[in-house]
């Protein structure tokens, strides 16, 4: 059932969203008995990981939920991508702060 889940999350964000990538991050320990799947949406220099428990990934009735989930971070991504700060690494020679555009 989980391999039906990626599968229907993945064409999803590809429906809503082609530039956008998944990755599916190994489940987490189980915490009152429904663990969690974590996945992590990126799109340009964002990135967004959502829980989702157990009992979403296993059951089709789950699908409502996900669909609402998936469709609110392809909307918030881009206002994220908008308002997240330059990054700044450290220079390697002296220690300055290295603006990346």
């Amino acid at each position: 059932m989980e391999k039906a889940f990626q599968e229907y999350l993945t064409d999803l964000v590809l429906e809503l969203h082609p530039a956008m990538q998944v990755e599916f991050l190994p489940p987490r320990d189980i915490v009152y008995a429904d663990p969690i799947h974590p996945v992590r949406f990126q799109a340009g220099g964002v990135a967004v990981t959502v829980g989702f428990p157990q009992r979403v990934v296993l059951f089709p009735e789950g699908k409502a939920e996900v669909y609402e989930t998936v469709a609110r971070v392809v909307r918030l991504l881009p206002y994220f991508e908008r308002t997240q700060p330059r990054s700044v690494s450290l220079g390697e020679e002296s220690g300055s702060p290295v603006e990346r555009t």
